[in-house]
C-alpha cells in the first residue's frame, strides 16, 4: 500500500483479499462494513471513501452556483422595478411601468368581521382598459387591527401593486 493512503486509512485491519482481483478489503472501521481500495491498471490504490468524498465535495461549488442565481435575481428586480407613491384623488391617474392607472373612487364595505374603504383603480395600457383592481384599507373590529389589502395584477413576467397609505392625521 502506497505511504499517501496511509494516513487517510488510519489504524485498520490488515489487508483482505476478496474474490475480485481489482478489490482488495482493508478491514473494518466499525467492526462490519469493510472498507475497500480499487486497483487501477497502473497499480496505485485509490480508497473507496477518497473517491466518495471527492463526489461530496460537489456541494460547495452547487450552493455558490445557487448563490449566484439568487444575487442576480435580486439585482434584476431592483433593476427593472420601478416605484411610485402618489397622492390620488377620484378621477386622477398616474404613469407606472408603461401602465396608465385612473383612481375611480372609494367606497365603504363590511366583510364578516371587517370593515373596509376600498379603491378602484383602472388599468389601461395604450388607451384600452386592460383590468381593473380593488385596494382596501381594513379594521377588523374585534381587535381594533389595521390592515391594507394590496390589488395586484400579474401581466407575464410582471406584476402590477396598488395600495393605500395610512391617512395623514
Amino acid at each position: 500500500m502506497p505511504h499517501e493512503f496511509s494516513s487517510l486509512l488510519g489504524n485498520i485491519a490488515p489487508v483482505l483479499k476478496t474474490s475480485n482481483p481489482d478489490k482488495t478489503s482493508f478491514g473494518a472501521i466499525d467492526g462490519e462494513t469493510p472498507v475497500t481500495a480499487l486497483q487501477p491498471a497502473d497499480n496505485h490504490w485509490v480508497p473507496v471513501a477518497h473517491i466518495s468524498q471527492e463526489l461530496s465535495q460537489l456541494h460547495a461549488p452547487l450552493a455558490h452556483a445557487g448563490l449566484g442565481v439568487t444575487v442576480l435575481g435580486i439585482v434584476a428586480v431592483t433593476t427593472f422595478q420601478t416605484e411610485h407613491v402618489v397622492e390620488m384623488t377620484q378621477g386622477q391617474s398616474t404613469e407606472a411601468g408603461g401602465y396608465s392607472i385612473l383612481f375611480d373612487g372609494m367606497r365603504p364595505a363590511t366583510g364578516p368581521n371587517y370593515t373596509e374603504d376600498r379603491g378602484h383603480f383602472s388599468i389601461r395600457r395604450g388607451g384600452a382598459e386592460v383590468a381593473d383592481v380593488w385596494s382596501a384599507k381594513r379594521l377588523y373590529t374585534a381587535r381594533q387591527m389595521p390592515t391594507t389589502e394590496a390589488g395586484i395584477l400579474t401581466f407575464g413576467l410582471s406584476e402590477l401593486y396598488v395600495s393605500q397609505l395610512a391617512e395623514r392625521g
